[in-house]
């Protein structure tokens, strides 16, 4: 087992100790993923230049100038893949 399996492992058996439940050490790694992933897409949003964190929402904010930048990168994208 590699020290991230043993890690897993053990972040299962105390998820299911605490809250009841049967989760594996495989299910733990994956959700662990996905999150991973989730989050390096939120941190890229919030990095964009333009982009505001509203602390009250908690959500991005961008201005209008990155808006239509997004638009335009998301229409450009679109019209290659046809």
């Amino acid at each position: 087992m590699v020290f991230r399996e043993i890690h897993h492992e053990e972040c299962a058996k105390q998820i299911n100790a605490k809250y009841h439940t049967n989760f594996t050490q495989r299910q733990v790694y994956h959700k662990y993923h996905k999150l991973k992933g989730q989050w390096k897409v939120i941190m890229q949003a919030k990095n964009l230049s333009g982009a505001n964190f509203d602390d009250v929402k908690k959500m991005i904010l961008y201005d209008e100038t990155e808006v239509v930048r997004m638009q335009n990168v998301s229409l450009s994208v679109l019209i290659n893949l046809i």
